[in-house]
This record gives structure tokens, sequence and C-alpha cells, in this order.
């Protein structure tokens, strides 16, 4: 859910010092719209809003979004909720095929490890003979005898014991005690029972008894085990990819399916929704017929204040991680692979923003905020993805100064909108349907880049909720310490010796920007804060003096004069399309 940022420059009581951004919504450019007509009409002139924002040069996002329908309403409710309600079902149906194939893949598994372990088995005597051969007896015998000793202890084990009584080698070690070992000890060509006696010094009847063992040995490993084992290895090996892919695509085909199920959030979901229409609900539920859904847009755009940012920039600068305000642990994470970060080829460079470093004291200061607000972990990633929404605008914009929509000044000054839209459609008891729209309260703030970077990072942290709900579902991801985690990271800090975890690399804090911010400007700077903090309590005023930021400082001189009237005319141009397109004067 979107918080609320501090308010400020103002005269008193101001969360945003001077010069570090504005955050102003002025109380005139507040007010609350309510239009009813016939249906359709609201739904058309919402649309028709939405997208004449970008002809005005506005980004506009959807932030914030919930339904919900009265039972008596039952063509409506069949539509939506009941769709809701079939996919919730269409869920638990696809998670019951996937735990199921997940079972059937580790019974395979299972199989194929089974199978490994036998192939491993003549792989390491044939490796052996490769070694005899080319001159390393020594150790190729060693491998060979391994090798063969397993072969045959399996052999002994799982076939020659159910060959009856008596007759298995097992059975008869009464009378030979050294029988088993003796059975190790022969080669494939011991197979003449006078040879296998004055060999390995044994009686003739025992060297009869081997000597036929050792032929069903050889015809078993060579014609019987050996084949069957590569054949079924192939087939199980080959189920076993086939079916890990079908996991993979049983979850790919339910992601949107729990997406699309998200989207439909109904106004009880939270406390906050509940108890706004518990308490301010004009309808009954229960015996009225009635539809509400509710949007939250925002919608902003740079401007550029008279004598400055006057012109327009041609092209957009590469500024490094440093300067944009990174840290030197952040910039490392930023190198990690994809998806958590931007991959070992990026070069450390980004497109720079009207005011670097653009991730400043305002922007970190409320990122905690944030996620509180929506239950996820900021990572640097996060911050470059939301960076990277008003820098790609940017690069969209510049050059375009002939089309269809405005340029963006490239200005760090923004006019932002904030719209909550709620919708109703009504059915009256004599069966006619009428729509309402009201917004509660349509707002228009100035707002500086840092405060704009905050609302792209919400954007970003919402569809980050979307998708570590998704994954933590299809068990992708889990939870340790209150933290959502990959399932591979849990695993390895809490088995570190064995999953091999590394503590991270690199020295945490910010790296000083080279040529920027040195030591005597910073005790300057200090100083006349200072100096301007204490002509404040005297009743002295003088915003140079307490200014703590590259942005505009002067609240009365050059804010409500200047930056506050372009929101103004802005404001004025929202509301006056909204009530032409219902005929409202």
């Amino acid at each position: 859910m979107p918080i609320e940022y501090p308010k400020g420059p103002q005269p008193a009581g101001n969360e945003i010092k001077p010069g570090a951004g504005i955050n102003v919504a002025p109380l005139e450019l507040e007010t609350y719209l309510d239009f009813t007509s016939n249906m359709g009409t609201v739904s058309e002139k919402i649309f028709g809003l939405l997208f004449q924002f970008p002809k005005w040069g506005f980004e506009r996002f959807k932030i914030e979004e919930s339904i919900e329908v009265s039972p008596v309403f039952r063509e409506y409710y069949e539509l939506t909720i009941s769709q809701k309600r079939a996919l919730q079902e269409q869920i638990r149906a696809g998670l019951a095929t996937i735990f199921t194939a997940i079972s059937d893949t580790e019974l395979i598994a299972h199989d194929v490890r089974k199978y490994r372990e036998f192939l491993d088995y003549f792989e390491k005597i044939e490796k052996g003979k490769w070694m005899i051969k080319h001159g390393k007896k020594e150790e190729g015998q060693r491998l060979v005898k391994e090798g063969t000793q397993t072969l045959k202890s399996i052999f002994i084990d799982q076939v020659d014991a159910h060959t009856g009584e008596g007759i298995a080698l097992v059975r008869i070690v009464a009378r030979w005690p050294t029988i088993i070992v003796d059975f190790q000890r022969l080669e494939d060509e011991d197979i003449d029972p006078r040879r296998i006696r004055e060999k390995y010094k044994i009686s003739e009847a025992e060297g009869v008894v081997l000597s036929t063992k050792n032929k069903l040995y050889v015809e078993w490993r060579d014609n019987l085990f050996f084949p069957t084992v590569k054949e079924r290895y192939k087939r199980l090996f080959s189920a076993l990819e086939a079916r890990k892919q079908s996991i993979e695509e049983y979850k790919n085909t339910l992601k949107p399916v729990i997406a699309r199920h998200l989207s439909m959030s109904e106004t009880f979901a939270t406390s906050k929704t509940r108890k706004a229409l518990v308490r301010g609900a004009f309808w009954r539920p229960d015996s009225q017929a009635l539809s509400s859904d509710y949007v939250k847009v925002w919608a902003w755009k740079p401007f550029a204040p008279n004598e400055k940012y006057k012109s327009s920039r041609e092209s957009v600068d590469k500024v490094h991680a440093q300067h944009a305000g990174f840290s030197r642990e952040e910039i490392s994470k930023l190198k990690k692979p994809e998806p958590f970060g931007l991959g070992k080829e990026w070069d450390m460079t980004m497109d720079a923003l009207p005011i670097e470093p653009s991730v400043d004291k305002v922007v970190r200061a409320n990122i905690k905020k944030i996620e509180h607000a929506w239950g996820i972990q900021v990572t640097p990633k996060d911050i470059y993805d939301a960076r990277k929404i008003l820098t790609e605008k940017f690069k969209e914009s510049t050059g375009k100064g002939l089309g269809g929509v405005e340029q963006w000044a490239f200005s760090p000054y923004f006019i932002f909108f904030e719209l909550p839209i709620v919708r109703s459609v009504i059915r009256l008891p004599n069966g006619s349907q009428v729509e309402n729209m009201f917004v509660d309260n349509f707002s228009a703030h100035l707002q500086t880049q840092n405060v704009i970077i905050l609302h792209c990072l919400e954007i970003v942290a919402r569809e980050k909720q979307m998708d570590q709900y998704i994954q933590q579902l299809l068990g992708e991801l889990g939870v340790k310490n209150e933290q959502v985690m990959a399932i591979d990271d849990i695993i390895k800090s809490e088995y570190p010796e064995i999953f091999g975890t590394e503590p991270p690399k690199g020295v945490k804090g910010r790296i000083k920007m080279p040529g920027a911010f040195s030591k005597t400007g910073s005790a300057f700077s200090k100083i006349r804060t200072s100096v301007g903090k204490f002509l404040s309590t005297l009743g002295w005023e003088i915003s140079f003096l307490r200014s703590e930021g590259p942005y505009e400082f002067a609240f009365y001189d050059r804010i409500t004069k200047y930056y506050a009237s372009e929101v103004g005319e802005n404001f004025a141009m929202v509301k006056n399309f909204i009530k032409s397109q219902f005929q409202v004067p």
C-alpha cells in the first residue's frame, strides 16, 4: 500500500530540509469530484483521461486497485467474484499437479541415481583398462580391481543369493569359509576348475564351484546386467529431464493465473479497506445491487521553472554508479548475474538524471518505509530499476520536439498528480442502471526528483511483491528470519560448510566521489547551516544559510511564486478536462 512521504520545505515544521528536496501539496490544489451518468459513460471518461495524460507529457501508473460486488447484483457478481473463485480452484489444481509431478520426479531421480552408480563401476573398470594399456599399470589395476569387486558383491547379494539353498555362495560359507574371498580373487579367464585349484591352492571341489560361479558372473555382467543398466539409465534419464521440464512448464502456466487472481483484489481483503467500507459505505451489500471498484493513479512530468533549466538536452549523459549515489557494496551486488544484478559485463555506468547523486539522503531515509509497507526487501537492483523508470523516459523524450506528445524538460522539478478513483455501478429497483465516479481527493504536488524516485521505487516494490508471492506459492522462494530469500540461499545459510557459501566481499559504506564534496566544502556547509539555524531562532529567516542540498530553497520567494503556479495551471487543466467530459461548467 502506498506510503505518505515527508512534506517540505515549509515555513515551519518541515520534514525535508530546504535544498534537500521538495514535496509540497498546496491546499488549493486539492478537490473532490463526483459525477453520475448512464452506464458506460464513466468508464469511457476514465479511459479518456488515462489516454490523455501521455499526450500532455505525463507518465502515469496504477499503484493500487480493488473491487467489491454485492451478491445481490448477480450478473456482475458472476462475471467478477465468481471468476476469481474459479481462478482459485485453477490455482489449487495446478499446485496439486506440480506437487504430484515433483513426487514422481523424485522417484525417477532415485532410480537414475542407482543406475548411475552401477555405470560408475563399469566406468571405473574401463578407465583402469585404458590406463594399463597406456603404461599406468599399477593405478589401472587398482581401478579395475575396485570396480570388479563391487560388481561381484552386487552379483553375490542380488543374483547368486537367490539361486537356492546349498547352491548360493552365502549358503555354503560354512563348508568353505574363504569361498567368497576366493571368488573375489578370480579373474575373467579363471573358468577351469583344475587351474583354479592350482592357482589359488584350494580343494578341487571348491574349484568346481568357483568355476561355475565365475562363468555365471561373467555371463550376467556382460550379457545381462551391463546392457540392461545402459538401456534403463538412458530411458530413465530421458524421463527425468522431461519431468523436470514439465514441472517448469506447469509453473510458467500457473504464474499468469496467479497474477490474474491477485489483480482481482477484493476491497474486504485488507484491514484498511475493510474499515473504510464498513464506516463509510452508504449501501447494504445484502440488499442492494451495487458494485464498486477502486484504482489509485499516479501521474507526473518534469517542468522547467523560470530562469532555471530553460533548454532541453539533446542527449543524456552517462554517470558512474558512485556519482549516482550507490555505495561500493551496492555496486558489487549490481555486478552479480541476473536477476539479482546486472551481470559482470555492466560497466558501472548509468544514464544521468538532472541532479546527481540521485540516490540521496531523502531516498535512503524512506527505503525502510517502503519495505515495511510492501513487505519486500529493497535491493540495489530495485533502486537501479526505479531510477531507470525516469532515465528511460528522459531518453525517450530527448530529440522529440516534433510529435504528438509533449517533450520532457531535463529538469529535477516535477508536477505530481494523485487520483484515487472510485467507480460504482448501481442497479435501481426499477431495473435501470447508473454509473458513478468520485475522486476523493484529486491532488497536485510539487515534487523534486528524489521524491519521484521514491514513487518509482514503490512501483518496483509492487511488482516485486507480486513476483515474490507467485514464487513463494510455487516453492521458488522461502522465508527465513522474516526475510524472503531464494531456496538456495536459505540452504546455504543453514549448512554453510556443506553448500560452500562464502562471506560477502567488499567494503561497506559510501564511496567518496572524486572531485566532489571535499572536506573543506563539507565543513563550510555545516557552518553555513548552523549559522542559518541560529539566525532563524532570532526571527531572521535567511533561506540560503539554511539550505542543505541542490534543490530550490527559497520557499516564499520562488517556490510559492514560480513553481507552485506551474503546478496550479496543470491542475486546473486536468480538473477542467474531467469536468468537460461530463459537461459540467
